[in-house]
This record gives C-alpha cells, structure tokens and sequence, in this order.
C-alpha cells in the first residue's frame, strides 16, 4: 500500500472539494491522528520551491491549489476562468455579510439604505453568499452568511482572517479600484 503522503496527495488532488481530516480517516483504515500528522508532512513537502502545487486549508478542510508563481503559465495552457466583477454595491453588501452574519435582508438594507434583494441574488449566483436559515421572529426572515468559496477567492481559511474594518476603510481611501476575482 502506498504510504500515507501519497494516498492523501492523490485524494486532494481529485477531491472536487476542500476535506477535513475526519472526512478523509473516515473511508481510510488511518485514525484522525495519523491523518492529520500525514497532512502536516504533505504540507511541508509543497513548501519546497520546486512544487507548482500547495495545500491550503479553509475551515480546518484541505484542497490542493496550484501556487500562484505558476498561476500565469497554467493561464497561458489552458483557457483563463471566467473573471466575475463585482459592482460596488456588491462588494460593501458582501463586507456587510462578512462582518455581520447572519444577517437579514432588512438588517442590510438598513445599514446600506437601498434595497439589496437583487444584490443579494448576484451574490449567491456567484456561490460568495448564501442562506443559512430562518430567522425566530415575526416573518421569519433569511439569514445571510458567507461560503467557504467566498473564503477560497478571498484566501482565507476563516472570517477571523478578514481584516479589521479600520484598516479596510484606510485601503478604501487610498485605493478606489473594481475588483475582479476569477471564478472556478
């Protein structure tokens, strides 16, 4: 049988999603332990220079992405993902969900002052957002929060990495630019 490394390797490499550790133990004859020690090693080998390839967690799940120095020579290769703009609009709604969730509709419109219904539909097409329930109160309202896409685009593992909101209004300020991510 092949060793742990490679058996791991292989699983992400083909897994159309970010795994945990748990998921991964679960259909291997490997405790989490073992698993978890054998992500640790995989993650050491990528960190050699030599490697197109890393291992990124997002909420304590892993995938396999290429690094970004070769991000431009697979771009050449094969055709370029699809870049998806985001208005302005979009992106203080998106900010707004980020630093408040969950959050209703209402509780957006409040903070923003305009009707967000067709902002929130772009968002969720894009898969950045999405519906984490009911809120228990009169009409029962959609919570909003954000998905592990909109961590993967934004490169972090989780909402604790966003930036303090001062330092977003510094950047703001000296950097008034569309924003564009590419959509896989």
């Amino acid at each position: 049988m092949p060793e742990l490394t490679a058996i791991l390797e292989g699983i992400l490499f083909v897994a159309p999603q970010p795994l945990s550790v748990e998921d991964i133990a679960k259909g291997l004859d490997f405790s989490t332990k073992e698993v978890a020690r054998g992500l640790k090693l995989l993650h050491e080998q990528y960190q050699d220079s030599r490697r197109g390839l890393r291992l990124k967690v997002f909420k304590d799940k892993y995938t396999l992405t290429n690094k970004a120095e070769v991000g431009q020579a697979i771009d050449q290769v094969l055709a370029a993902p699809k870049k998806v703009s985001l208005t302005e609009a979009s992106l203080e709604t998106l900010a707004i969900i980020a630093y408040h969730q969950p959050i209703t509709r209402s509780e957006i419109e409040e903070i923003r002052g305009v009707n967000a219904a067709q902002t929130l539909r772009t968002l969720s097409r894009h898969e950045l957002i999405t519906e984490l329930g009911r809120r228990e109160q009169p009409g029962n309202p959609i919570e909003y929060g954000t998905t592990e896409n909109f961590l993967y685009h934004f490169d972090i593992s989780d909402l604790s990495q966003l930036p303090k909101r001062e330092k977003i209004k510094e950047k703001l300020q000296d950097k008034k630019e569309d924003f564009s991510y590419e959509k896989n």
